[in-house]
């Protein structure tokens, strides 16, 4: 039997293996989207499942195994050990919240799980170089571990280890715009480079960290999801100055680490494709053609040859949630025709698969991906 750790492997370096993996972007936020289907349980669960002791909460992953079984899986990092400790869930009003047993502090927890996250942030916080020294900290890869965030990607490494184990980082282009608002950067680019530059260098201190706690915890890969620097966002030349310098690094230390590196980019990179190569990451994560630009996979692959593993970008809405099963076929068999072609593959869509594809349409997704590698291979 190949594991799904041997199936990655072999589709990351061009090696033989019984069949493409199959996995999505993001696939904890798709656990999470599912919650309720996965496990019957309601949404506020998923908060008390969060702060579980390692041990516990890394069982849950049997069932999102079985019935979503991937190849490749994405722990959640947890809170910090200090916040496991002391945060219970509590019920009032028919509303939940996360107490904190020390202060009393109650914090209301969004049950629409799929709204987690809130806006991104528009306020600049720093507004020169010395701005920057005093407020961007940076922390130790032991103070990255110590603070327990990672223990459960630790655990899952322990309990599961024939699985491929991925999670990430974002670039320091994104980052920027927790610093100086995500609006404002683009204009910053222009009117202070120099601002940009000295944050993003001194983000990269702080992301080199991460990547080095990341694969001290056990992740097989690291992605790094370049986000915003696409070619409907910025220049070819303003990539060029403003993110590769900073990836460059960070695949080199995750290549230094003896771990595979995944670039994302959810944009349109047909513009782009000669730079990506040269950051010399191992897979090329890119979105389906949308908001005006095309990234048109033969054509990509076309330039990528066996250069990187090309990941699928399947449509997640016109093709996975909404279209046929004769239409998600034929666009599976197209992508994974051309996997054969460069020999470095793996079948998934260009981005998170959706809160209302059911997870019968995922579950079918997979066992298509399955059964059309083997299909060509044969």
């Amino acid at each position: 039997m190949v594991t799904p750790k041997q199936r990655v492997l072999a589709a990351l370096s061009g090696q033989s293996a019984d069949r493409f993996p199959v996995a999505a972007p993001y696939i904890f936020l798709t656990q999470c989207d599912h919650w309720c289907e996965i496990t019957g349980q309601p949404a506020w669960t998923f908060y008390e499942w969060l702060i579980q002791d390692p041990g516990v909460h890394v069982r849950m992953y049997e069932d999102f195994r079985r019935k979503l079984p991937f190849d490749i899986m994405q722990p959640w990092p947890g809170p910090t050990r200090e916040q496991r400790e002391n945060l219970e869930v509590v019920h009032r009003d028919e509303k939940r919240f996360y107490r904190d047993r020390r202060t009393g502090e109650l914090t209301l927890l969004n049950e629409d799980l799929h709204q987690r996250s809130g806006p991104a942030n528009q306020v600049q916080r720093v507004f020169d170089c010395e701005d920057v020294r005093r407020l961007v900290l940076c922390r130790s890869t032991k103070e990255i571990a110590d603070s327990g965030v990672y223990d459960h990607i630790q655990e899952t490494r322990r309990a599961f280890p024939d699985s491929f184990l991925m999670n990430g980082v974002v670039g320091t282009f994104w980052q920027c715009t927790g610093w100086v608002g995500e609006t404002k950067l683009f204009s910053l680019l222009y009117d202070a480079p120099e601002l940009i530059h000295y944050l993003s260098t001194r983000l990269l201190e702080n992301t080199i960290e991460d990547i080095r706690a990341l694969a001290a915890a056990g992740e097989d890969a690291i992605y790094i999801d370049d986000a915003l620097t696409t070619n409907d966002m910025i220049s070819v030349n303003f990539y060029e100055r403003f993110s590769m310098p900073y990836v460059k690094p960070m695949v080199d230390e995750v290549h230094a680490l003896g771990k595979k590196a995944v670039l994302i980019y959810f944009g349109g990179v047909a513009d782009r494709i000669p730079q990506i190569l040269s950051l010399g990451a191992d897979a090329l994560n890119v979105e389906t053609s949308m908001k005006s630009y095309v990234n048109d996979l033969d054509e990509i692959s076309a330039q990528v040859g066996d250069k990187v593993c090309l990941w699928g970008n399947i449509d997640p809405v016109g093709t996975l949630q909404n279209g046929a099963e004769e239409e998600l076929r034929r666009v599976m068999a197209a992508q994974v025709e051309i996997g054969w072609r460069t020999g470095r593959h793996i079948i998934s869509t260009g981005s998170p698969i959706t809160p209302r594809t059911p997870l019968s349409r995922i579950r079918r997704f997979i066992e298509l991906g399955g059964e059309l590698g083997k299909a060509l291979e044969e």
